[in-house]
């Protein structure tokens, strides 16, 4: 009797890790989520702080198939804000990083070294009940103008456990009513429909 127990309680045992090991099918994804820079004004002045602020549930539409997708628990739901100076937007040197200070709320910023510190600061959200959050805030430290981009996440978000399953790329579209473009187009011009999308300008005075 002890050995048909043991027997049967190995064979449960195999069987679970064997369903564990399954290579998983589930669809790759698309989603779309939006960030604003809070402000609203196309000026600052020194010292002041501009407040870049996303927050998105985890049950998002694909946009592929249209069905509500659950999807939580993400390993690396990150993306980049690339400050610029416009009136070195045609240089080498356009990176403007160093003109404010940055204050994390929600989620985190931090800088790279391999990856143009100067122009680019790496951001992650923050998951917390069933939303993804992010407040950064952005303290004007040197007068100018300038462009803040932020950019689409390629398909490489996964789930935490589920590295071989369904990965999701995200589409960060930028939702203030006024991005400020003029301070762009009349020194630089027309500025890409890319960037119409992602991008939003800003006067420190």
């Amino acid at each position: 009797m002890k050995s048909s127990i043991t027997l049967l309680l190995l064979t449960w045992f195999l069987l679970q890790f064997t369903a564990c090991q399954k290579p998983c099918n589930e669809s790759n994804y698309s989603f779309s989520i939006t960030a604003s820079f809070l402000g609203e004004n196309d000026s600052i002045p020194l010292g002041d702080t501009l407040w870049l602020i996303c927050q998105t549930s985890t049950r998002m539409q694909d946009l592929t198939t249209s069905s509500e997708v659950d999807f939580v628990s993400v390993v690396n739901l990150g993306t980049t804000l690339l400050v610029q100076d416009i009136k070195k937007f045609g240089t080498y040197e356009r990176g403007a990083v160093d003109s404010f200070d940055f204050v994390k709320v929600e989620g985190e910023i931090y800088s790279v070294q391999t990856l143009d510190p100067k122009r680019v600061k790496q951001l992650s959200f923050l998951e917390s009940n069933n939303k993804y959050n992010l407040k950064i805030g952005i303290i004007a430290k040197k007068k100018g103008s300038y462009v803040f981009s932020i950019s689409d996440i390629p398909q490489v978000v996964y789930r935490k456990n589920m590295e071989q399953c369904g990965k999701a790329s995200f589409e960060i579209l930028n939702g203030n009513g006024d991005k400020h473009f003029y301070l762009f187009e009349n020194i630089v011009g027309a500025i890409s429909e890319y960037d119409r999308k992602h991008s939003y300008c800003l006067k420190v005075f």
